[in-house]
C-alpha cells in the first residue's frame, strides 16, 4: 500500500510542475516605450568655409549666423592671351582661395534656418578695362551637405545684370551647398576688337546671395 501510495504523489507533482512550466512560458518578457522629440530654431554655421568634401564636419567655430555666403574663389587667373581682331576665348589656369585648403577656392552657400525659405546666388561681372565680355562656370558640380537639390545655373555672367548661378527652391536649400573648383573651370570670352595690348585687364565678379523672399544681403567679390 505504500508503494503504491508514493507512485501516485510522484506522478501528481510532476504533473503539476508542467503544468507550471506552461504558465511561466506564457508570461510578458518584452515591451517598448515610445520617444519624441523636436527639432525647431535656426542653426549655427562655422565660420569659414568647410572642407568640399566633408561638409558635415566642422573643424572651425560657429559664428552664429544661420544663412551666408561662406565663400567664393579671391582671385580667378585667365593667363596670357594674344591680340586677335575677332573673339578670343581663355580658359582660367588658376583659381585662388581664401586659405591654402580646397575649400578656400569653393563656392559655398550655408543655410540652417528654421523655415527653409529657399535662396538664390546671382554674380555680376564689374570692369573698366572691357566692355561686353562674359564669364562662363562650365564642368562643375553641386553637392549638399543634407543632400537636397539645388540647381546650378548655365547662364553666363555678364555686365548687363545679375544672372542666376545657384538656386535652391523651398524646402531644398538646408545645409551647406558647395560648388567645388579646379583650375580650369571659368571660361573668359572677349568681344571682336576688345583684345588690345594691356599690361593686366581688371574684372571683378560680384556675388549676391539673396534670401528669397527677401532682398539680397550678401556680398562678395572675386577678382580677376
Amino acid at each position: 500500500m505504500f508503494k503504491k501510495y508514493t507512485k501516485i504523489i510522484l506522478v501528481f507533482m510532476l504533473v503539476m510542475g508542467i503544468g507550471s512550466m506552461r504558465v511561466a512560458a506564457d508570461e510578458q518578457t518584452d515591451g517598448s516605450t515610445d520617444a519624441t522629440f523636436k527639432i525647431s530654431g535656426a542653426g549655427k554655421l562655422p565660420s569659414g568655409p568647410v572642407d568640399p568634401d566633408h561638409p558635415n564636419e566642422w573643424k572651425n567655430p560657429e559664428k552664429g549666423n544661420s544663412f551666408a555666403l561662406m565663400n567664393v574663389p579671391s582671385t580667378i587667373d585667365f593667363g596670357i592671351g594674344k591680340i586677335v581682331a575677332g573673339t578670343q576665348k581663355l580658359t582660367s589656369t588658376t583659381i585662388n582661395g581664401n586659405g591654402s585648403s580646397a575649400a578656400g577656392s569653393a563656392i559655398q552657400v550655408g543655410d540652417l534656418r528654421a523655415d527653409n525659405p529657399g535662396w538664390s546666388l546671382g554674380a555680376k561681372l564689374n570692369s573698366e578695362d572691357v566692355n561686353n565680355i562674359i564669364i562662363t562656370l562650365k564642368n562643375t558640380d553641386v553637392k549638399n551637405s543634407f543632400g537636397n537639390k539645388v540647381t546650378l545655373g548655365e547662364n553666363p555672367i555678364t555686365t548687363n545684370s545679375d544672372v542666376n548661378i545657384l538656386s535652391a527652391a523651398k524646402n531644398s536649400g538646408l545645409g551647406i551647398t558647395t560648388v567645388k573648383l579646379t583650375n580650369n573651370n571659368f571660361s573668359l570670352t572677349l568681344p571682336a576688337g576688345q583684345s588690345k595690348p594691356t599690361e593686366k585687364g581688371q574684372i571683378t565678379i560680384k556675388w549676391t546671395l539673396s534670401a528669397n523672399p527677401n532682398p539680397s544681403v550678401t556680398n562678395m567679390e572675386s577678382v580677376n
